[in-house]
């Protein structure tokens, strides 16, 4: 084979590090350390390619080496996509965390430090109220406001610094479709909604920002970014979730591919990782859970753990969210990121509770008719604050919506409701817990700005 007349003998240059982090992350998952073992040479091979391959000399591995992500993009192709350098950050990591399984401290140090230069390199190159696309060497930033830096938060151990602005812009009808989030913002020189880089929407893409707003504390955008893909399984080929839409109206393009895996993924990982929280800590398995407020209860059947399969059930009790596991071992510990450890049950599982906050608020999660436009609530940011939780929300001026509205805890023995400012809760809407909290967005043309605070 003439391998140089093949145009892609090799064009990827994310399969590189992809690589190093999906062995970790299956070595994590399955507990299968014989499986690194008989494989560490390729891990090593991987290594060896992603710390040598680094073109301007700035640390970091980059575009010289195939296509980071974009194929194609204005005015000219990235020197060094942040995907790239932010999936080069978290490989570098999970190199050093696979070497220390290996036994190899001195790579795992190297490793180490590498991820923490590459960090410090991005926050220095990249950083603004919106990190940069891509860093040009000579010619600069290119500033496109993009989707492509939620992938900093793929495995848990990374997270961009100052990201506050941009999760909220993520989340609003400039990025936020009502069919999943756009890779360009819709207010940039270069958006166009039937384009395959510059404004189309990608169920990867939106599952990049779902786990991403699960891991910083935004479930409800979170939830609506997770649903939005979940219910694209029903809308094109049956049981399967489409590859791209349009950026302007919900209807998938002629030329996308109808089963697409990494959309299809897009389903699960935020729904396993981000919605019931699930991860692993050594021999921990630990979770870390967000029910949306009008779910009750919700089971996860035949979850691998060491060679075993559990089952998980998760159901509210009070003001605590009973995690029931159906068996244990002296190889598996449950625990829980707020801090609380498993009880061993005497059918020989294990249960621990997690506190719930006292007040949670839903959102509605339904995909629009086909051809629709953006036209749905969006949840810009959400932050528990003492006593009180406080939700930014954006809507069409004069829209109004009524949200669930659950109360885990009574704060005094009379059971008051708590005080709303913005908002009103619907008198008779009680029962089990769950109310309504109704919601008028100011009066105005477009999309307008509302914030609702309850207190307890």
């Amino acid at each position: 084979m003439d391998w140089k007349s093949f145009p892609y003998e090799y064009a990827a240059a994310d399969a590189t590090p992809l690589f190093i982090m999906a062995m970790e992350d299956y070595v994590d998952a399955s507990g299968d350390i014989g499986y690194l073992k008989a494989n560490w040479a390729a891990v090593e091979k991987a290594w060896e390619f992603e710390r040598t391959h680094d073109s301007d000399g700035d640390g970091i591995y980059d575009n010289s080496q195939g296509t980071g992500w974009v194929e194609s993009w204005i005015p000219t192709m990235p020197h060094q996509e942040i995907y790239l350098a932010a999936l080069d950050q978290q490989a570098s990591g999970a190199m050093g965390r696979l070497s220390r399984m290996m036994g190899d401290s001195a790579k795992a140090q190297a490793a180490e430090a590498r991820a923490s230069a590459v960090a410090a390199t991005i926050e220095r190159e990249y950083a603004g109220s919106m990190y940069a696309f891509s860093f040009n060497g000579k010619d600069g930033l290119d500033k496109t406001a993009t989707i492509y830096p939620s992938i900093a938060w793929w495995d848990g151990h990374y997270g961009l610094k100052d990201s506050d602005a941009m999760f909220r812009r993520w989340a609003s009808q400039e990025f936020s479709t009502d069919w999943g989030a756009r890779d360009v913002g819709k207010d940039e020189k270069i958006y166009d909604p039937i384009s395959y880089h510059q404004g189309s929407v990608w169920p990867l893409f939106t599952g990049w920002a779902s786990v991403a707003e699960y891991r910083t504390g935004r479930p409800l955008s979170g939830y609506a970014h997770l649903m939005q893909n979940a219910d694209l399984t029903w809308q094109q080929d049956l049981g399967a979730v489409t590859e791209l839409l349009s950026g302007d109206y919900f209807a998938p393009f002629g030329r996308s591919t109808t089963h697409q895996m990494w959309s299809s993924a897009m389903v699960m990982t935020p729904a396993i990782r981000g919605l019931f929280g699930i991860s692993r800590d050594g021999t921990a398995l630990v979770v870390d859970p967000h029910l949306p407020a009008e779910w009750n209860k919700a089971t996860l059947h035949h979850l691998s753990v060491d060679g075993q399969l559990v089952d998980l059930t998760m159901k509210r009790d009070g003001g605590n969210l009973s995690v029931d596991m159906s068996k244990t071992s002296p190889q598996i510990l449950l625990s829980s990121k707020a801090g609380t450890k498993a009880v061993v049950t005497g059918g020989g599982g294990a249960e621990l509770k997690i506190p719930l906050p006292p007040v949670e608020v839903g959102i509605p999660a339904q995909l629009p008719l086909p051809g629709a436009s953006t036209a749905q609530l969006k949840v810009l940011g959400e932050s528990y604050e003492g006593r009180s939780l406080t939700l930014q929300l954006e809507a069409v001026g004069g829209s109004s919506y009524d949200l669930p509205l659950r109360i885990n805890e009574s704060q005094d023995k009379a059971g008051a409701e708590p005080e709303v400012e913005g908002a009103k809760i619907l008198a008779g809407t009680g029962g089990s817990g769950l109310q309504e909290l109704h919601v008028a967005i100011p009066a105005g043309v477009g999309y307008q700005q509302a914030t609702v605070r309850v207190s307890w």
